[in-house]
């Protein structure tokens, strides 16, 4: 047990709850919410570490459906139980504090480090190095998805192109997942998401944490 929130569930809890759920290997998973795309996208990133493939992400979420005038209804579904068997974690759709601590010692000019949190939270302490690229920004103000011409541009104009590293955080791994989903549409495919994000960085006082002016580690609170 870890004290890190929102960390990835492990593979028998997924197969438990999307199969109680009806969702088989062969389902089709279109996943929305009204949270600014954050959990859709984070279900999307899930399911694609556990080898399903077949999901998709409602632009906007439940506005944009109540928007095209879908069908609403308060009732629960009637479900038949599926069976969901999941592959082993896509290692290559994650990155760890190890390796970042070992990228940061020998920094290697291919990655690039990406933290999703707003422009506040970067400025009170970031993993050093990291450019803030606030994921809200990959929206239009409606909360649909800005189309993949907008953000191959966006990002290019920060340097990163298609052969970069590209590696993702936040505070606790939510919204770094929206900003994979974009990179992931736009064509990117080097991409990793740190898992357990700032909030497991920040927890050990042996990784530096960088504030404006000043690179110091993030010592832990004093509990006398």
């Amino acid at each position: 047990m870890t004290p890190f929130p929102a960390l990835l569930a492990p593979a028998e809890q997924i197969e438990r709850n999307l199969g109680r759920r009806g969702i088989s290997n062969d389902s089709l998973v279109i996943a929305y919410d009204d949270n600014n795309n954050m959990d859709a996208a984070r279900l999307w990133w899930t399911l694609r570490v556990y080898g399903h493939d077949n999901v998709k992400v409602v632009s906007g979420g439940y506005q944009a459906l109540q928007a095209a005038g879908a069908t609403l209804s308060t009732s629960a579904p009637t479900v038949t139980p599926a069976t969901f068997q999941a592959t082993a974690p896509d290692e290559s759709m994650m990155i760890t504090a190890q390796e970042i601590r070992a990228h940061l010692n020998e920094p290697n000019p291919s990655v690039v480090l990406i933290d999703t949190r707003s422009e506040e939270e970067h400025l009170q302490g970031s993993i050093p190095g990291s450019l803030n690229i606030d994921y809200i920004g990959n929206n239009f103000r409606d909360g649909t998805f800005r189309p993949v011409n907008h953000i191959r541009i966006k990002y290019l104009e920060q340097g990163i192109d298609y052969e970069k590293d590209v590696w993702i955080y936040c505070q606790t791994s939510i919204r770094g997942t929206p900003t994979f989903l974009a990179l992931y549409n736009a064509g990117y495919r080097n991409l990793r998401l740190f898992d357990g994000a700032f909030v497991e960085w920040s927890a050990n006082p042996m990784n530096p944490v960088f504030v404006p002016e000043s690179a110091v580690p993030l010592r832990a609170p004093d509990q006398s």
